[in-house]
Parts: structure tokens; C-alpha cells; sequence
């Protein structure tokens, strides 16, 4: 058992397909097609602060949020951070 098992326990197949469909991207998407996606997707928790992911990382994962808020923000060669969106539950990066 990994670390995020007992955590992806805790959000059933529909959970994920309806964090999937609530956002506008995928609303109209296939039925099967979601289900397939929510079946691929994995439930992972992240600690108050932590980072998701680093400006100039190489993209290769959608995220929905599920709970909580996720700040996309990024650093200005004068080191001020700039906020530019706070993503909250059904929002999907």
C-alpha cells in the first residue's frame, strides 16, 4: 500500500468522474470516455504549503482539486511573488 492508497480510498470512481464533469473542459465529454479518465486518475494529498509544481517544470499531468485551494503564483526577478489565480474545488490545472 503507497501513501496515497488510503487517501484515493476515500473518493469512489463517481467522485473522481464528478470532479471530471463539473468542469466546463470536459462537461460534454463521452460518458465512457469519463469514465475512462476517472478510472486513469489517482487522488493525492498535498500539505498546507507544499508545492504542486515549479515555474518552468515540464507539463505532463492535469490536476482537479478535489478539497481546498491551490495557489498558482510565480517570482519576479525582484523576487516579489505575484498570485495569479486561486484554484479551488471542481477547478481544474
Amino acid at each position: 500500500m503507497t501513501q496515497f492508497d488510503h487517501i484515493s480510498a476515500r473518493f469512489s470512481l463517481e467522485d473522481k468522474e464528478g470532479l471530471i464533469r463539473s468542469n466546463f473542459l470536459f462537461r460534454g465529454l463521452d460518458p465512457a470516455l469519463l469514465r475512462q479518465l476517472a478510472q486513469m486518475s489517482r487522488v493525492e494529498h498535498l500539505a498546507k504549503g507544499a508545492m504542486l509544481f515549479h515555474q518552468g517544470d515540464e507539463g505532463g499531468a492535469m490536476y482537479g482539486i478535489f478539497r481546498g485551494a491551490v495557489r498558482i503564483s510565480m517570482v519576479s526577478a525582484e523576487g516579489k511573488e505575484l498570485t495569479l489565480c486561486l484554484m479551488e474545488p471542481g477547478d481544474v490545472v
